[in-house]
Parts: C-alpha cells; structure tokens; sequence
C-alpha cells in the first residue's frame, strides 16, 4: 500500500486540509468538519492509499481527532493519521466530506 509523508492542519472551526507531494504533484484534500474543532495541526500526516486514482474527486470520511493523536478514514479506503502538534483539550468523533486538488 504506498503512503505519503504531509501536513495536516484545522483551516477554521469546521474546514481541515492536508497536503502532500505524491509523485512530484502538490496533493490536497481539503473537507468540511462536524462537530467544530479547537485549532490544531501535524507536522507528520500519514497518507495511506491504494492507488494515485484513490486521490481524486469528493469523497465522505469519518475519524477521530485528538486529544493527541487524529485518523481519518474515507470511504474508499484512503487513511490520514498521525500525532497532533499539541494536545487539544478534547477528541472528537468526526465526520464530512472533501475533495482532492491537484497542482
């Protein structure tokens, strides 16, 4: 299963990213949040991914994040998971929907 080292990180109360380089290709997936989380960020996302058409279109996830650790699992299989930078007061069962840019 190939994998990709990025970042992850709260864009607002209810909007993350994460971005990676996948073969030479800045990678983002950017997706709404439910319920509203406390800012936070990761310096070490673990991508995990079957194929690089895996990494494209809208796709729904549901996770969790923190209080020091976050998974995100979509639902073709895709996983982003790592440590938080800082302890966030409270995990949170999350869920919502992202897409996949290219640049």
């Amino acid at each position: 299963m190939p994998s990709a080292i990025g970042t992850f990180k709260r864009l607002s109360e209810n909007r993350v990213e994460a971005q990676f380089q996948i073969d030479g290709i800045d990678t983002t997936f950017t997706a709404d949040v439910n319920p509203a989380m406390p800012p936070f960020s990761s310096k070490k996302d673990l991508l995990k991914y079957n194929s690089p058409d895996d990494l494209s279109e809208t796709h729904s996830y549901n996770g969790t994040i923190g209080p020091r650790h976050y998974k995100l699992s979509l639902d073709n299989g895709v996983t982003l998971e790592g440590d938080l930078d800082q302890v966030i007061g409270k995990g949170a069962t999350v869920d919502g929907r992202g897409n996949w840019v290219h640049d």
